[in-house]
């Protein structure tokens, strides 16, 4: 079924819709837009959501990117309006959420629900209320029913309807805009008022002036029990009661809000709204991309051609009083050893760059807590990788900054490792984007090779790899870990092996570049992700949590004194543990391939024998393991699309960069 136009100024009547979620599809979703925003919650370290990603459709006039978002409550959404709202949107969020925007094909075709905390739909031209369809209702609904948040803004409260998402029962009927302008040109204005008290909005019965280009709509719901919450109310002349702007709700065990008005310059007021629907923690930046601090080159003093390498540095810079180091990306001021005194501040054009032959010549004061000291002591590697660090408190991208700044990563030596305690634009895989929150453990390792050749997919395997062992090994296989793949690392938050039980808890991305005379002369940047103290409570976990996971398997198993033996590991313990596991594992590689590891990698990850299916042509595929000559995820044709099972053997090799893995919807979907 169709739906029909909604009229921008409406009356909502109705009650909390408590039908089954898997009932039978009653039509198409007619009432989205093609172009959907999303903010995505990628490793998130301490808010109390069920850990998910955010999605919001908006207007065609919005650029559509792979993560997820939120939109305003206008009947038309304009380029103005959008750049307002993901300016208001990256203030709140940027600390927690990577604010994007998305298109109806990601909704329709990613594995969003598997770390998405919101879904948000703006108010939108009617006209263009058909650019979501296929199954997509029936995921929102059953999304939101599992733990997952709804905001509807402006018209797309109307998205919340039964004849749409199913998440609630409402009627529409036409009515008279609070205030309408008297002409064209003119501007005009309402009052909203909040009854509800708030730490951000204290006032008892606030108020808020928006203006109204538009006839925009009200919502009046007569709902018995307190099925609904009311949280704003339209001023008019009559009982404002009578005016409902928005309210917010529980629909099984998620929640939804919807909101007639622009919220866009009302950042306290989306925090309050947000709040109530389950994202805590919240607040305003003025600057949320914060810059970068001071970098510092540090080196063991193991490490063999340290001065030589700082010399090459100092050679290639520009300037008699100052050294300045251009590169592609960033423009860098360079201190030698002898110029080492307090860190200046970085500028709008330059980044400062200490060279630090030794660990204990730092500047003073000191950067950070890390302790050096205990690191070096801790770090063994044959093939020296992690005994020279390029170092930052705040950096946009430890892998931006080694594999873009090109000129620097030709001269600093293979097994640098990047590691800073804060990033303010990391990255995922594909274009998503890593959000570092206090606890996280996020480095990127500089890889020289020759003759690498098609095997450097494995690379990603093998880092995946190194992780997971250094766990086992440090916790006596306690802490349960597996690989997802291509390149996620999860852990069981009961202690178990049930693949139900396992949650995200980091993540591998690997970026290469071929050069040299002969073409064969390989760069690879590798880039770490993993959750240290906290997480999200449902789709992501943490070490912690699992740590406490293992501590009461073991109490169970042994009694609770047994639990003192598995404390929880420094920084400086994980780092130099993975890194020195994965220089043992890398001498191999680069001697043997990765066929000595497979069957340690098959013995490690979660997917054996697990039976998905391809969305691209709807046939049920069994995971038998690797191609071992390209990394391709190798799986066997078990049954049709049309339902016919398949007797003899066919094999299907999947590319993982061509494809995204929906574990829990057991479900391989086409990248686009």
């Amino acid at each position: 079924m169709s739906c029909q136009p909604v009229s921008p100024a409406a009356v909502v009547t109705g009650r909390v819709n408590n039908e089954e979620l898997l009932r039978d599809e009653r039509g198409l979703l007619r009432a989205c837009t093609d172009k959907t925003m999303k903010i995505q919650n990628l490793w998130r370290d301490r808010w109390k959501v069920k850990g998910r990603k955010l999605w919001c459709a908006v207007g065609l006039h919005l650029q559509a990117h792979p993560a997820g978002t939120r939109q305003i409550g206008t009947t038309a959404v304009t380029p103005r309006a959008s750049q307002e709202l993901h300016s208001a949107l990256r203030k709140i969020l940027s600390g927690a959420y990577d604010v994007k925007l998305a298109n109806a094909q990601l909704l329709n075709h990613q594995p969003w629900p598997e770390h998405t905390s919101l879904i948000v739909f703006p108010s939108i031209d009617p006209s263009e209320h058909d650019g979501v369809v296929g199954n997509t209702r029936g995921t929102i609904r059953r999304w939101v029913g599992r733990g997952g948040r709804y905001l509807g803004l402006g018209t797309g409260a109307r998205f919340a309807e039964t004849d749409q998402l199913g998440l609630i029962d409402l009627t529409w009927s036409p009515v008279p805009s609070p205030t309408l302008p008297s002409s064209p040109s003119s501007q005009s204005y309402t009052e909203v008022v909040f009854p509800r008290q708030t730490e951000q909005t204290p006032t008892s019965s606030s108020k808020l002036l928006i203006e109204i280009g538009k006839p925009t709509f009200e919502t009046n719901f007569r709902v018995k029990d307190d099925q609904l919450s009311v949280w704003a109310h339209y001023q008019s002349n009559h009982n404002h009661h009578d005016h409902i702007a928005g309210v917010w709700t529980a629909y099984q065990m998620g929640y939804l809000a919807l909101v007639g008005f622009d919220l866009s310059l009302a950042p306290e007021r989306l925090i309050e709204i947000l709040s109530l629907i389950g994202l805590e923690g919240l607040s305003v930046s003025e600057n949320p991309n914060t810059k970068s601090s001071a970098l510092y080159l540090i080196s063991s003093p193991s490490s063999p051609s340290t001065q030589a390498i700082y010399r090459s540095i100092l050679e290639r810079c520009t300037g008699e009083q100052e050294h300045f180091f251009e590169d592609a990306l960033d423009t860098f001021t360079v201190f030698s050893e002898t110029q080492l005194t307090s860190p200046p501040l970085p500028t709008n054009d330059t980044l400062p760059l200490f060279l630090c032959p030794h660990y204990k010549n730092l500047p003073q004061p000191a950067p950070s807590t890390f302790d050096w000291d205990r690191y070096f002591s801790l770090i063994e590697s044959p093939s020296q990788i992690g005994t020279t660090i390029l170092y930052a408190e705040t950096v946009a991208s430890t892998q931006t900054l080694l594999e873009k700044n090109t000129k620097l990563s030709d001269l600093l030596p293979s097994g640098t490792v990047s590691i800073a305690e804060k990033q303010t634009n990391g990255r995922g895989r594909g274009s998503n984007n890593w959000i570092s929150t206090a606890g996280s453990i996020q480095f990127s390792v500089l890889l020289k090779a020759t003759n690498l050749g098609s095997s450097v997919v494995f690379v990603q395997y093998l880092f995946g790899l190194a992780v997971i062992e250094w766990l086992e090994k440090w916790s006596n296989g306690k802490v349960v870990v597996r690989l997802k793949w291509p390149n996620d690392i999860y852990g069981s938050i009961t202690g178990g092996h049930a693949r139900d039980g396992f949650r995200k808890m980091g993540g591998i991305l690997v970026n290469c570049s071929f050069g040299g005379l002969s073409g064969t002369d390989c760069k690879l940047v590798i880039g770490c992700g993993m959750n240290n103290y906290s997480a999200p409570q449902s789709s992501t976990t943490s070490l912690t949590e699992l740590i406490r996971a293992a501590r009461k398997s073991m109490a169970d198993d042994d009694g609770p004194d047994c639990c003192d033996r598995l404390r929880h590991p420094s920084t400086e313990e994980i780092l130099a543990g993975i890194l020195g596991t994965f220089g043992h594992m890398w001498t191999r590689f680069q001697a043997q391939g990765f066929q000595p590891f497979l069957p340690l990698y098959l013995s490690r990850w979660l997917h054996s024998d697990q039976v998905i299916r391809y969305e691209k042509t709807g046939e049920e595929l069994k995971i038998v393991g690797i191609d071992p000559s390209y990394g391709l995820l190798r799986t066997q044709l078990v049954r049709k699309s049309d339902g016919t099972p398949v007797n003899h053997q066919v094999i299907v090799d999947l590319q993982p960069d061509s494809n995204s893995f929906d574990m829990f919807s057991g479900l391989i979907k086409t990248k686009n």
